[in-house]
């Protein structure tokens, strides 16, 4: 099947050191750096999640950054970033710069066909690159869904989903509650609940991410039962944020987990 990811994408910055020191200048720690690392995010994680589980989207968005799949992006631009200082696999503090796209950037960017895709997935940070339209499967920030109309998937995390307006126009809608695991809602009613499978939690960057790669994985090999469903973005879900920052979680890794568990 022919996929198309659509969103806001970060370049996800780790600045790694150690903190032995308070500042003289004032009652802050001081970072010793190590090492920096960049990776994707946004949209690009899941595209980067995609790819670890063997699909190969195209993806419309706005960056810079180099990702091994086709990236409709009209360069040059100003990617949005994500700067986080990092101590002992904890978080200092967090950077973002600029704080949306620029409107000179926008104006040029573009956007797929179902002509040309069997699956649209809207990747919406509120950034700037999505105004609303119609998808196969939508995660959105926005206050009100409406703007998403004969949309049938929406995956959603609890406290966007707690605050946004019109979230029963959905056939189906996969709301992530973090360690309590996922919900799923059949026209806007509670349908069935699955619990994590976390075994260790180290970081949830970017888990959201995973568990919509997993939901457009699902669409694209026809595994339609949204129990299952839940139960392999689980999974998914669990194996990233057992790792330190923005990461994926491969078929392998999946496949593994749901054996021990």
């Amino acid at each position: 099947m022919r996929v198309a990811l659509v969103g806001d994408a970060f370049t996800d910055r780790y600045v790694f050191g150690n903190v032995e020191r308070i500042s003289p200048e004032a009652p802050v720690p001081i970072l010793d750096v190590e090492s920096v690392e960049e990776r994707p995010g946004g949209v690009l994680n899941v595209a980067a999640n995609l790819l670890a589980l063997g699909i190969e989207p195209t993806v419309f968005t706005i960056s810079d950054y180099k990702l091994n799949c086709k990236i409709v992006s009209p360069l040059p631009c100003t990617s949005l970033k994500k700067t986080r200082l990092m101590a002992s696999d904890h978080q200092l503090l967090r950077v973002d710069n600029p704080k949306v796209y620029y409107e000179e950037d926008l104006s040029r960017m573009e956007y797929p066909s179902f002509e040309d895709f069997d699956i649209i997935a809207f990747v919406d940070y509120n950034k700037g690159v999505i105004n609303g339209g119609v998808a196969t499967i939508v995660d959105s920030k926005k206050n009100d869904l409406s703007v998403f109309k004969g949309t049938e998937y929406l995956k959603i995390n609890q406290k966007e989903f707690s605050k946004a307006l019109n979230t029963t126009g959905f056939k189906y809608s996969f709301i992530t509650k973090g360690e309590d695991g996922i919900d799923y809602y059949k026209n806007g009613v509670l349908d069935s609940s699955c619990g994590t499978k976390a075994k260790k939690i180290v970081d949830v960057t970017g888990a959201g991410d995973t568990v919509m790669a997993m939901l457009i994985y699902c669409l694209v090999n026809k595994i339609e039962d949204p129990n299952e469903m839940m139960n392999l973005a689980n999974i998914a879900a669990s194996i990233v944020i057992a790792k330190v920052g923005t990461s994926t979680a491969s078929l392998k890794e999946v496949q593994e987990y749901d054996q021990e568990s």
